[in-house]
């Protein structure tokens, strides 16, 4: 999937963000894929530094994520409908369009 299109209501002054988002999730993916090949630990029984610096970038993924509305919370902090998840089509079929019916 299209990091662009899965973000809603993209404007043009948030392409930094999903730059910066996309470079991200880039390491991420690398860093995972070296401590899945070489682990966790060194030889020594050490925590590779790498874990840290994955720690780190996932977290600002997270944060950059939430500013382009791509998961629930930040869409409702910022205002965008969440129509169309599957929360959404579960709570519509369960409950209903929240008006008691």
């Amino acid at each position: 999937m299209e990091l662009r299109s899965a973000a809603p209501g993209l404007i043009e002054s948030d392409e930094a963000t999903v730059v910066v988002l996309a470079g991200l999730l880039a390491r991420i993916e690398m860093m995972s894929a070296f401590v899945e090949t070489h682990g966790l630990f060194d030889s020594r029984g050490a925590i590779r530094p790498v874990s840290r610096l994955l720690a780190s970038a996932e977290n600002s993924a997270l944060k950059a994520a939430d500013s382009l509305g791509l998961n629930t919370r930040s869409r409702s902090a910022l205002g965008l409908q969440a129509q169309g998840s599957p929360l959404d089509t579960y709570l519509q079929e369960r409950y209903g369009g929240g008006n008691g019916d």
